[in-house]
């Protein structure tokens, strides 16, 4: 949520050549339009995953190579606020039709360096890793194809913010839910083991996001239900309690949405008392069936 309300009159959104046909992303007020372009890309680097380090070279775990139309904006903002306040104004954007694939702030984005140099080709996007957001998003088009979003903001100091936008109209297959679904039923196969599909924003349970993976686990026959243990993990306070705090709130979303009295499933909270199994600091979701499969 904003901390301060933001109007934003229909005359600024036409600012800087920019349409409401075409454009989806609406600029933060009185942000100033410093680059832009239109061209046609082939393999355009999407990243939908924490990063990874080998051999030093940086690169996402899951990464998709897409071709197609690439609409790119950068703005340059010259007002000292937050980035939680500049992350808060463009992920409510995104609370339609579009699907978050994915998305970190601060440190759980890793290198700014790599995001700028090597996603973004700008070295005027590079700050402190502490000081940068990232939201990718999905949407269907009417013809068949998707249009993707991706927006990197950089505060680079107390008055001056980047912000990078790229939207991308591509026919080449960007998150296909039915794989998700796929890996889901194929991770549940084992005795044990940690859930895809287990999406949270600012450590509440994404429904949207997350639809996939809730359904199936609303709609496991009463035999699997009966033995599924859920255990919610928290990991991005320093602090066990407020860990354990998180765990007990997302544990929770889960019982409403997966459970049901005729039909319980077990779900613990336990913080960060297992190791994450990604490099970021995300919440997680792991099972355990008992007896076992």
């Amino acid at each position: 949520m904003l901390f301060r309300r933001v109007v934003i009159p229909f005359a600024f959104m036409l600012l800087g050549g920019i349409s409401l046909a075409c454009q989806a992303v609406t600029p933060f007020p009185v942000s100033k339009q410093i680059d832009s372009f239109d061209k046609d890309v082939t393999r355009y680097r999407l990243v939908l995953s924490g990063l990874k380090t080998e051999q030093a070279t940086t690169f996402g775990e899951d990464e998709r190579r897409l071709s197609g139309t690439l609409n790119r904006t950068v703005w340059r903002l010259q007002d000292d606020l937050s980035i939680d306040e500049l992350f808060s104004f463009y992920r409510e954007q995104f609370n339609g039709d579009e699907r978050v694939l994915y998305e970190c702030v601060g440190l759980d984005c890793g290198s700014s360096a790599f995001w700028a140099n090597e996603v973004f080709d700008n070295p005027r996007l590079v700050t402190r890793d502490k000081d940068q957001a990232y939201i990718a998003t999905l949407s269907d088009l009417e013809d068949g194809k998707q249009k993707v979003t991706a927006v990197y903001i950089a505060r680079r100091g107390s008055r001056q913010t980047m912000i990078n936008v790229d939207e991308m109209i591509t026919a080449d297959a960007v998150s296909d839910r039915q794989s998700l679904t796929a890996k889901i039923n194929d991770e549940l196969t084992h005795s044990a083991g940690w859930l895809s599909g287990f999406k949270t924003n600012k450590d509440q349970l994404d429904e949207n996001a997350s639809r996939e993976l809730l359904d199936i686990l609303a709609n496991l026959n009463p035999a699997l239900k009966s033995r599924l243990n859920l255990v919610v993990h928290c990991y991005s306070a320093p602090h066990m309690k407020d860990n354990l705090s998180c765990s007990e709130r997302l544990a929770e979303s889960l019982r409403q949405r997966v459970s049901s009295p005729n039909n319980p499933v077990q779900i613990y909270a336990q913080g960060a008392l297992t190791l994450t199994p990604n490099n970021d600091l995300a919440p997680a979701l792991r099972f355990v069936f008992w007896p076992r499969r």
